[in-house]
């Protein structure tokens, strides 16, 4: 323990050493073990006691006061929140604390003057009558002159050459995405198509239009194309080649009051980005032999095979198919001597059941028997006795839990 702890000394004493003053081995004061002597207590020591008392008159002194050994607060009183002479600074119950006025530079400085310069600034800043006295020779103003521009002598006359002073327009044209701009009317690179689906020339017409590579053109096609390999005319430019994705476009491509941008490659017309193949803008409901919201075909399977009946219950339950199929199923478990035991069918067949499936609960492997109109019995003790349209008749053996399946018309 380092400070003003002391260090332990070994001393030897009639014959036995012990440890002078016997801190202990955090180096601390300890007052020993009373149920064993072999851990005595430490001894306070004059060098220790003359370090402490050392150290509070030298503080003491610091604070401008003079030590004496009967005043019992004489520390208590060094420290004070007030802004008093010779003092220790004691922060308040919050936390604040005082001092004199400062009048040294490196003074600490008091709400009232941190308030008394900041109002201050505020008032000077606000200030806009000139708060600083400046006058037209601090800053210059004798040195400019005041003559109206009206009134100012031209020195040498410039005129203007070319058309400068009067244009309306550029006196050379200039290309922008394909339309030549020049000042004097308003461009758009956009044009509408009319022509017949089969033809392969498409035609139309766009003001200022240039072919020049990188020039663009936006088309609405008031026609569906339906010729292969078209080619585009715009503005008497040439016929060229419109490509999508490396390849000339196919029939069907360029869809009706749809809108489209090309860009010219130097030497053919490419589509910008990826279009929709599908031309139709609407679309009718699907029957058996033409697609609408669904292909023909699958309005067909559905139209043959769709639930038109069912019911769900904990112990039996049917579906009910369009093509007139049913699937009943029925879970009972014999309770007696169960013979002859009627299970009625959730819905009744418009004919005997043609195939039947049973599975009984306990039997090795789940064992499954199915029959067709034979009424034979099983040998995990359950028989179909007979079959009816709306009924079963079975015997079970008792505690047997079975569950039945069947299938009709």
């Amino acid at each position: 323990m380092a400070g003003m702890y002391p260090t332990n000394r070994e001393i030897t004493s009639f014959g036995k050493t012990v440890r002078f003053p016997g801190v202990d081995e955090n180096g601390k004061f300890t007052n020993g073990d009373f149920s064993n002597p072999d851990v005595p207590p430490s001894f306070l020591d004059a060098d220790t006691i003359n370090l402490i008392i050392d150290n509070l008159n030298s503080l003491i002194a610091h604070l401008g006061n003079t030590a004496n050994n009967t005043d019992a607060e004489q520390l208590k009183k060094l420290f004070t929140v007030a802004a008093q002479a010779n003092k220790a600074i004691k922060r308040d119950a919050e936390g604040r604390a005082k001092v004199a006025a400062p009048i040294e530079d490196d003074d600490i400085a008091r709400k009232l003057e941190v308030d008394s310069v900041s109002d201050a600034l505020s008032d000077h800043l606000s200030d806009t009558n000139n708060p600083h006295n400046v006058t037209k020779e601090d800053v210059g103003l004798g040195n400019c002159d005041n003559t109206a521009d009206s009134e100012k002598e031209v020195k040498s006359a410039r005129s203007c050459t070319g058309n400068s002073a009067t244009a309306t327009k550029w006196e050379t044209a200039r290309n922008l995405n394909g339309i030549a701009i020049q000042g004097d009317a308003d461009r758009t690179n956009y044009a509408t198509c009319s022509t017949a689906a089969g033809t392969q020339a498409k035609n139309c017409g766009c003001a200022g239009f240039s072919l020049v590579t990188g020039a663009e053109i936006t088309i609405k096609f008031m026609v569906t194309n339906a010729a292969n390999a078209p080619t585009l005319n715009v503005n008497g430019t040439g016929a060229k080649p419109i490509y999508y994705r490396g390849s000339s476009i196919a029939a069907g491509y360029l869809a009706a009051n749809r809108t489209y941008t090309f860009r010219y490659n130097g030497s053919q017309y490419e589509l910008v980005g990826d279009i929709n193949t599908d031309t139709n803008t609407t679309y009718g409901v699907a029957t058996t032999s033409a697609a609408g919201l669904m292909a023909s075909i699958d309005k067909s399977r559905l139209n043959n095979n769709y639930v038109t009946a069912s019911s769900f219950g904990s112990s039996s339950g049917y579906i009910k198919y369009s093509n007139g199929l049913i699937i009943q199923w029925i879970r009972v478990k014999a309770t007696s001597a169960n013979f002859n035991i009627p299970l009625v069918f959730p819905t009744p067949y418009t004919s005997r059941t043609s195939y039947v499936v049973v599975t009984a609960e306990g039997i090795a492997d789940c064992e499954t028997r199915t029959t067709k109109d034979d009424d034979s019995g099983y040998d995990f003790n359950v028989a179909i006795d007979q079959k009816y349209a709306d009924r079963i008749v079975v015997t079970i053996e008792r505690g047997r839990m079975v569950f039945l399946v069947t299938m009709g018309y």
